[in-house]
């Protein structure tokens, strides 16, 4: 009897982490309805030696506040700054990305925008050609 006790327990303990497991997913896979001002920027031509710099905007389009948990550019080139408050329903928050050439020649970097509780991230691009 104790052996089926122990059984019946067991069960019921991995039904109940099986069920706050699916609650944690569902709570991260949060979309937002957000409007980007657009998703790549072209610089044109730049010098080399000089950095530049563009500014994302994002409008909250919901109902409740939305925030930029963490920003990652694709390489040490490229540093990204971002809104750190929470952004209100119909405010807009940004994200800058500043790109320091050390070298001629056409570019194209991107960052990842990761917002508070959603899975895949925003890829926001920038490009351009470095001359000197």
């Amino acid at each position: 009897m104790t052996r089926w006790m122990f059984f019946i327990a067991l069960a019921l303990f991995s039904f109940q982490l099986q069920a706050q497991d699916l609650m944690v997913h569902k709570a991260a896979s949060i979309s937002y309805d957000l409007s980007w001002s657009e998703a790549i920027f072209d610089f044109g031509q730049t010098d080399l030696g000089t950095p530049v710099s563009h500014t994302f905007e994002v409008v909250n389009r919901t109902t409740e506040p939305v925030k930029i948990a963490n920003v990652k550019p694709s390489c040490g080139c490229t540093v990204a700054d971002h809104t750190k408050d929470w952004i209100q329903p119909g405010e807009t928050g940004t994200v800058t990305a500043t790109f320091s050439a050390k070298k001629k020649g056409f570019f194209t970097k991107q960052v990842s925008v990761f917002m508070e509780g959603e899975e895949s991230p925003k890829v926001l691009t920038i490009r351009g050609e470095v001359t000197e």
